[in-house]
């Protein structure tokens, strides 16, 4: 196998190679050059329009679909103090029809039909709108969006009907524990800052006289092409982009609207209330204090949430201050914050980063997961945060090369990661570059999430000193709230039992003696990170010895043992995929079984943590996890640095150890994860269950968890006895890959006990098959809104029933949106896709609402299915549902890894690698009247093989 090229280096030198990578791009007539990856072979060009609206074109000959999206630096903040939610509620009713194009549902139907999506949202600034569409309806496509900012109608016969929408949303998450815990968090923060509203808005904040004159005036007011972004990507010429995109955007009205840096804090000062102890008085304490709201759950919860306010960092973007103090922090490598409270048993998780930016300030937040002792240990995590605070600190200060040096890493993997820069989708690609259009100059569009221009350890410095307990709100959400924290007042929207206050002084005192540098009792000595043993040293490509192909070969293959190898030169990056399944009969349906593989996969991970956590930092993964036939566990990254992740992952499998004290806390852990996904919303609650009674070996939570508490520390070990020498290892290697790859894959395998058989010897899952008629089942569901889940499974598994289903819920989907949601209001949520169980097709159909039971959402289905079978869809409608689905079928894959996902999954399937292909085959042979005949077999009340869940309060 012939390496193309070989690039041997290290530190500096690797980051001298890469940053003289980078690409300025600017062809044309373009305003500002665009800063590109040598690897990504887009073309860019950024204008800005006459009306001050921000254009980046770019120009994508491989994509299939195009996609626009269009920021607008406007949200809730702005919302007028007596209608919180009204920016939210106009970006619901900008898609509902516009002078030039008055259909309230017009937008959405003329997406789908042509292959594409389309959505929005509405943050404290910013509110973005997206769209995704066949390539060749780009045009038409612009023309209709352009008039959402031009010319919306804000139909008054709509503006009551889609307020019902917004309200069904506020209800549908009013038990979302994240949006309970940001309530409670409004009413603590400065009143005075624009955080501290209503985000969503609700009827009893929009449902008043003059709502959609308000509308109109947030519009006019607000919605000015100087506050506006639009990017746009599709495999046209930039001179084609451009000819789309100026002629009608420049007429989008400038507004000239001023838009202040906020200048109040968000954060409240918190004073001491309890005298401190002589003897802890620091000298020259303040006697300002951490502000501590201790939120009561509905779930089953542990979590604690640091937050300290910084300043607005978006001029020192390119210093990347917070990501090098977020890298020490959340690091979860051997000595670090994360070992040293897991090791005591404090925390089950750690992340750090930043939780809000707005115009003026930014929120950087710790988010710890508690374990079993960190409830009644809170002053000691945080203390052990201050601490790791000052350790940084101390480094800047006594140790400046050290930390240039981890600076200089950081800045390495970033370029690195630029430099083999894998674009996104063209729909993720355009929804990011506009939003990004703001934050960055237009020369760093791309770029800039990556660029690290420089070390500031002045700024580093200020940023350490605002991370003081002065400066910081703790917030405690648990359903076990320690009795000192007991909830004594109710929040407005989302009723969160919630106190506040000032965190106790004896807290206090322990925090500024950690934040000088002492360590917390019986919490091991944090370390600063070492340097990352993972960072790929060479960039080798490897020619593929079957140019041209894009199918796997089977190599290899043994009792136990099946392997496929894929060297991939088309995408050119030094990356390689490996997926790896061990099946086996020991994982049968059996709930016990289930549970074990579980624990088993925690334990796992818990033993690999620390190891192979710098392995992630620099670019690679690897996970591991219960299937329903036994484990799989994969890896990804560059492939200089994949076999020794390989090796020591492998080598660990079964020898994992765990004692008993934290297999407790493991079955703790995973039993509240369960009765968490029991409180799920009531759509997704019946979901769980669907998947329980069309995969029998798959059960439910309540049988998961009554099995749990049977499990003892000894059946771990067992279980690991049992399992792996009937295992059967099946293997796919795909990208970069070369014959030492492929020789450390066999060698660290063959080290682990396996079965002497084939694969075919270990069953498909079992998937139940529906008799004819409809089933139909009721779960109780603790939650005010109602919920169905219809479930429609194709008559059989043929490839023409996969092409049928797949076309029954593209043609059905926006029709049945349109009936039920838009003109009935009949709930927030109403969703219809494809669904495929095993290599099994069907449909599925799902609503939850606020006002309607389940039998009532039931009755509407069903009435519009009988309507929608009797009257059907004309001839062209399905032939351009049909060719937009082919052509999806038939887009080449967009990078290394989504190929490695769909090889994987035909491999797991046992279905031919060109399966898509042939799908697409069959999906352009099926007529129209071939369609209307299987979709009769599928819906028809008479002929269907259906499952109906209802929730039940």
């Amino acid at each position: 196998m012939q390496a193309r090229a070989l690039f041997m280096r290290s530190g500096i030198a690797l980051l001298c190679l890469l940053v003289a990578a980078c690409t300025l791009y600017s062809p044309g007539n373009g305003d500002a050059v665009v800063v590109k990856s040598p690897n990504d072979s887009r073309e860019f060009r950024y204008i800005e329009l006459p009306n001050k609206l921000k254009l980046l074109l770019i120009s994508d000959p491989d994509a299939q679909r195009a996609a626009a999206s269009l920021d607008v630096h406007v949200g809730y903040r702005q919302d007028p103090e007596n209608f919180a939610g009204l920016s939210h509620f106009l970006e619901h009713m900008l898609f509902l029809g516009t002078r030039g194009y008055p259909e309230p549902d017009g937008w959405s139907h003329f997406v789908s039909q042509h292959g594409g999506s389309h959505n929005a949202y509405t943050s404290f600034e910013h509110t973005n709108y997206f769209f995704s569409i066949g390539q060749e309806f780009l045009d038409p496509a612009l023309d209709r969006f352009v008039d959402f900012f031009v010319a919306p109608l804000f139909n008054q016969d709509y503006v009551q009907r889609e307020l019902k929408a917004v309200e069904a949303e506020y209800r549908a998450r009013i038990d979302d524990e994240a949006r309970r815990m940001l309530d409670a968090m409004r009413e603590v923060f400065n009143p005075a800052h624009p955080l501290s509203k209503l985000s969503g808005g609700n009827l009893q904040t929009l449902d008043k006289p003059g709502i959609r004159n308000q509308l109109l005036d947030f519009h006019r007011q607000w919605y000015g092409s100087e506050r506006m972004s639009l990017a746009i990507v599709g495999p046209q010429s930039l001179d084609e982009l451009q000819a789309m995109a100026v002629p009608r955007f420049k007429k989008v009205p400038s507004k000239n609207t001023v838009f202040q840096a906020i200048q109040v804090p968000l954060l409240q000062e918190q004073v001491l209330q309890e005298q401190v102890p002589q003897e802890q008085v620091l000298q020259g304490q303040s006697t300002a204090a951490a502000g501590l709201l201790a939120v009561q759950t509905k779930k089953p919860l542990r979590e604690l949430q640091i937050s300290f306010e910084m300043p607005d960092l978006r001029e020192h973007s390119d210093s990347k201050a917070l990501h090098y103090i977020g890298n020490v922090l959340g690091h979860e490598g051997p000595g670090s914050l994360h070992a040293a409270l897991k090791g005591a048993g404090l925390i089950e998780s750690l992340s750090v980063g930043t939780s809000l930016n707005f115009t003026g300030g930014s929120l950087y937040q710790i988010k710890i997961s508690l374990g079993d002792k960190g409830l009644q240990s809170i002053d000691k995590i945080v203390a052990a945060l201050f601490h790791t605070v000052e350790k940084l600190s101390q480094e800047l200060e006594q140790a400046p090369e050290k930390a240039l040096a981890r600076f200089d890493e950081q800045r390495q993997l970033s370029e690195l990661h630029f430099r083999y820069y894998t674009a996104p989708s063209s729909l993720s690609s355009a929804s990011a570059a506009s939003a990004n259009l703001h934050y960055y100059e237009p020369r760093d569009v791309i770029y800039g999430d990556y660029r690290t221009a420089h070390f500031d350890a002045p700024l580093i410095q200020k940023l350490l000193q605002r991370m003081v307990p002065q400066n910081m709100l703790l917030v405690l959400a648990s359903n076990e709230l320690p009795s000192a924290f007991s909830p004594d007042r109710r929040s407005q929207w989302y009723n969160s039992n919630y106190r506040f206050g000032a965190a106790p002084a004896g807290w206090q005192a322990q925090w500024q003696l950690a934040r000088q540098g002492a360590i917390p009792a019986g919490i091991a000595a944090v370390e600063m990170p070492a340097a990352n043993r993972f960072i790929p040293q060479s960039f080798a490509l490897y020619d593929s010895p079957t140019p041209g192909s894009k199918v796997p070969l089977r190599q290899q293959q043994v009792p136990g043992f099946e392997a496929w190898y894929m060297v991939d030169d088309e995408f050119e990056v030094p990356r390689a995929d490996i997926s790896i399944a061990f099946l086996s009969k020991a994982i049968s349906g059996r709930p016990r079984h289930r549970v074990l593989a579980h624990l088993y996969a925690l334990a796992l991970g818990e033993q690999l943590q620390q190891s192979i956590y710098p392995a992630y930092l620099a670019g690679m993964s690897a996970s591991f996890y219960p299937t329903l036939r036994g484990f799989t566990l994969k890896f990804g990254g560059y492939n200089d640095a994949l076999p020794a992740l390989v090796d020591e992952v492998i080598s660990t499998l079964t020898n994992v150890s765990v004692d008993e004290q934290r297999f407790g806390e493991l079955v703790a852990e995973l039993e509240r994860g369960w009765a968490r996904d029991m409180q799920a919303l009531p759509y997704q609650r019946l979901g769980q269950v669907v998947s329980s009674i069309l995969y029998p070996q798959q059960s439910d939570r309540p049988a998961l968890i009554q099995a749990l508490r049977t499990v003892r520390y000894d059946d771990l070990a067992q279980f690991n006895r049992e399992f792996w020498p009937g295992s059967y290892q099946l293997i796919i290697a795909h990208g970069n890959i070369n014959t030492e790859l492929q020789t450390q894959i066999k060698t660290s395998l063959d080290a682990l006990p396996r079965c002497q058989c084939s694969r075919d010897q270990i069953s498909p899952p079992t998937v139940t098959h529906l008799p004819a008629g409809t089933r139909v089942e009721s779960l109780a569901i603790a939650h005010p809104d109602h919920a169905l889940l219809a479930y429609f499974q194709a008559p059989d598994n043929r490839i023409e029933s996969v092409a049928g289903s797949m076309l029954t819920a593209a043609i059905l989907e926006p029709r049945l949106f349109a009936q039920l949601r838009t003109r009935q209001q009949l709930g927030y949520i109403v969703n219809t896709g494809y669904m495929a169980v095993f290599d099994w097709p069907g449909i599925n159909v799902v609503l939850q609402s606020p006002r309607h039971t389940a039998l009532a959402l039931n009755a509407a289905v069903e009435a519009y299915l009988a309507s929608f079978l009797a009257d059907g869809v004309d001839a062209a409608v399905f032939e351009h549902h049909r060719n937009a689905l082919v052509a999806r079928l038939r887009e080449d894959d967009p990078n290394l890894h989504r190929r490695s996902a769909r090889l994987w999954r035909a491999l797991m399937l046992n279905q031919d690698f060109e399966y898509r292909s042939a799908l697409a085959t069959a999906m352009q042979a099926m007529s129209f009247d071939d369609w209307q005949v299987f979709a009769r077999k599928l819906l028809n009340s008479q002929q269907r093989r259906a499952l109906q869940l209802h929730s039940i309060q």
